[in-house]
């Protein structure tokens, strides 16, 4: 017996020494096992992972601050009615924190807290992280060849699998092709649209693609929206402004007028993806317009010309206007001065008939001399004195 009792005191003291060990260890254990995804798992801030049990959907873990599934809060609530099903979509129907009140946290909630943001997913193989492939654009700032960071945004293709939903807002490049306008032009139109996810499980098992979905409305509608336009309205200049030029530099700027109407189409289509996909498109930007394939060196060397027509015949239309402004002020001269002729010819003694006797051909042969004032107004007890030109000839 005397061995028995030593090999207890010696697996107790074991045991006592290499707990507290293990307890200093197990979330260095457990973050290393959430990496090879054994048995638990991490997500990234503002995503959602889904968790499948023998390629069954099962729940999704999430880490996203202020956020919680609407299920999780009313889990533990006595009243059935207000439970939901984990393999219902409702389960899983974003809320912000200002939704649910806050508790105390329990001492060992607060000692869990060395293995916050890692979560229990199940045995393997039978639980896994469910992965699948998408195809998205994004709207960033692109890596250049030599490994640094452009610092201009442009799209940014993508082709990948992946394990995760976004959850949080992220700006989506889209651009729809060759969509013809009124008079046949096809036309190339980018739109960034600001999108989160307001209901993960909808947005990965309502739809088989949501990304392509949002797309494939934003296309159409767009291509009909284009063909009620001609091309002189898409590119037009403000109203309040007419006589604004259309310049060659408004090429990929749609007018403000087609932004807005476009920009509101697409909202009110799109509007209804968050009740169906879980998908809230929050924001759409046309970002630009501009002609398609062969189209475009033709249309562009058409506008340049148009636009070189209607710069010149402004330059014409000023160049006219001053030249009518010019004959105007010396008419009007010319009648000012061939009225003060007249009163100081009808001012002397029988000076009409002296003017038609000379045979004056044109007033401004006729030159009005006046002592003093010169504005046609004599000095007292002086009258004008008519100087009329004679024939050189007689």
């Amino acid at each position: 017996m005397n061995w028995q009792l030593m090999f207890a005191v010696m697996l107790a003291t074991l045991v006592v020494l290499t707990f507290p060990a293990v307890l200093i260890l197990s979330p260095f254990i457990v973050r290393k096992m959430a990496e090879l995804e054994w048995f638990f798992a991490t997500t990234a801030e503002g995503q959602a992972r889904p968790v499948i049990w023998n390629k069954k959907f099962r729940k999704f873990i999430m880490n996203y601050a202020g956020h919680i599934f609407q299920g999780e809060l009313f889990k533990d609530h006595r009243n059935a009615s207000f439970r939901f099903d984990p393999q219902e979509a409702e389960y899983w129907e974003l809320i912000h924190a200002s939704q649910w009140p806050r508790k105390n946290k329990t001492v060992i909630e607060k000692l869990l807290r060395l293995f916050e943001g890692v979560y229990l997913i199940g045995v393997p193989p039978f639980a896994e992280i469910q992965r699948y492939r998408m195809t998205w654009i994004e709207w960033g700032y692109p890596k250049k060849s030599d490994g640094t960071v452009s610092t201009t945004k442009a799209p940014i293709s993508h082709d990948e699998p992946i394990s995760h939903v976004l959850v949080q807002s992220d700006v989506y490049f889209v651009k729809v092709l060759s969509a013809e306008t009124k008079e046949g032009i096809p036309v190339d139109v980018s739109f960034l649209l600001t999108i989160s996810i307001t209901n993960p499980y909808k947005a990965l098992y309502r739809v088989q693609h949501w990304l392509e979905a949002v797309t494939n409305q934003t296309e159409g509608t767009t291509r009909v929206y284009i063909g009620t336009q001609n091309i002189r309205e898409l590119f037009a200049p403000p109203e309040g402004d007419p006589s604004t030029a259309l310049p060659v530099g408004t090429i990929g700027a749609l007018s403000e007028t087609s932004s807005e109407e476009l920009a509101k189409a697409l909202h009110s289509r799109l509007e209804n993806f968050k009740e169906r996909f879980g998908v809230n498109v929050e924001l759409v930007q046309i970002q630009s317009i501009e002609p398609a394939g062969d189209a475009a060196a033709k249309y562009r060397e058409l506008l340049t010309r148009k636009y070189e027509a209607e710069q010149e015949a402004e330059r014409v239309r000023i160049a006219a206007d001053a030249e009518a402004y010019r004959i105007e002020t010396e008419a009007k001269a010319k009648q000012k001065a061939a009225e003060m002729v007249v009163g100081a010819v009808s001012s002397i003694p029988n000076g009409p008939d002296i003017f038609h006797s000379q045979q004056v051909g044109a007033l401004q042969n006729l030159r009005t001399y006046v002592e003093g004032d010169r504005q046609g107004k004599s000095k007292k007890g002086k009258k004008p004195v008519i100087a009329i030109p004679t024939d050189s000839g007689e």
